[in-house]
């Protein structure tokens, strides 16, 4: 399937070029003007096959400030269930018919976007390519170095 020296790479490039030429018809899933309600609730509904979505009062009080933040015009991320399309990790898949649980809500304003998080979700952080540990250091006389703020 794959031939030697490259060529395989070039075939794979010629339908991404033929693909790109050919008509499309896409739209985005939601106006980026719509409440952050409604964009939370088109994903659930028409990506992840929920029926409807249920709103935590951790989350009601996120999405007011998320508000007031000006926060409303941006494009959301749904942080869920790796194993699911739900925010049950035991409903394997792409579930139907179930209650998509909102529990928070945070603006990413450097980021451009609000990542909207469902379940018992845990997010990792964003770490630096270089972390800062390798900037530290203990000079001869036994002061710390590097850990300006």
């Amino acid at each position: 399937m794959y031939a030697k020296g490259g060529e395989g790479g070039l075939e794979l490039a010629e339908r991404v070029l033929e693909a790109l030429s050919l008509p499309h018809a896409y739209r985005p899933l939601y106006p980026l003007e719509a409440p952050l309600e409604e964009k939370v609730a088109i994903i659930a509904k028409e990506v992840y096959g929920a029926e409807g979505v249920e709103w935590s009062e951790e989350a009601k009080r996120a999405l007011r400030a998320a508000k007031k933040e000006g926060c409303e015009a941006l494009p959301v991320v749904m942080a869920k269930a790796a194993t699911s399309l739900s925010d049950n990790p035991r409903l394997r898949g792409r579930p139907r018919g179930f209650t998509a649980r909102v529990t928070d809500l945070k603006c990413r304003l450097g980021a451009g976007f609000v990542v909207v998080y469902m379940g018992g979700i845990e997010t990792l952080p964003g770490l630096p390519k270089t972390p800062q540990a390798f900037g530290i250091d203990v000079d001869e006389e036994g002061s710390i170095r590097g850990m300006d703020y």
